[in-house]
């Protein structure tokens, strides 16, 4: 999925557990995309998911505040 910079203009900052920042940080090694490109690209997928397993709000909330973390350790 390519990303266009103008079209990312909404900053979310949220708070995650250590354990999964250190599973997205390890996924998003092992494909060679930064962090929060790896966020960005799950929150999208979950959210047009059409199954019957939705992402819980509590998993969102995750996924936003490690997106945040990223973002802001970039700054």
């Amino acid at each position: 999925m390519a990303e266009n910079a103008a079209a990312l203009d909404v900053s979310l900052h949220l708070r995650i557990s250590r354990f999964l920042d250190a599973d997205l940080r390890r996924q998003a090694a092992a494909e060679h995309i930064p962090t929060s490109a790896l966020v960005r690209r799950l929150l999208t997928q979950a959210v047009h998911r059409n199954d019957s397993r939705s992402i819980t709000p509590a998993e969102v909330e995750e996924i936003a505040r490690r997106v945040a973390r990223e973002e802001l350790q970039r700054s």
